[in-house]
């Protein structure tokens, strides 16, 4: 199997080198090689790749893939409150927070967090 050297790499890869004993690559090079493949099936989503060369075990890791693969994303996914701040800046005049909120489809603390965030972002631009 071929080794990736470092220097070829992006920088977002890390690689970890792990010696092996040389009699039980040789004796024993099938079952390594099903075992690389296995690992390779299972790992590769994530950006890891797993080989052996000259009798070191190398584990490449994409750090920028393996992050963007698990990191949670976890939670409901956002609403769309596509309505203009001047809309929503309105409504609330004549309405409840909670009415407001329900207008919008969110949460009452969702609903003030929104709030929050478009205030900042309308007195930033």
């Amino acid at each position: 199997m071929d080794n990736i050297q470092a220097d070829s790499l992006p920088e977002h890869h890390m690689i970890h080198h792990l010696p092996l004993d040389r009699s039980y690559c040789e004796n024993n090079a099938d079952a390594l090689e099903a075992v690389l493949q296995e690992l390779n099936e299972m790992f590769n989503p994530v950006g890891t790749e797993f080989s052996v060369d000259a009798y070191a075990f190398t584990i490449d890791v994409s750090v920028e893939k393996f992050n963007s693969v698990t990191k949670r994303k976890a939670g409901r996914k956002s609403k769309d409150t596509s309505k203009q701040y001047e809309e929503i800046m309105a409504y609330r005049e004549t309405h409840t927070a909670i009415e407001t909120a329900a207008w919008l489809g969110l949460t009452k603390q969702t609903y003030y967090r929104r709030i929050k965030q478009l205030k900042e972002e309308t007195s930033q631009g």
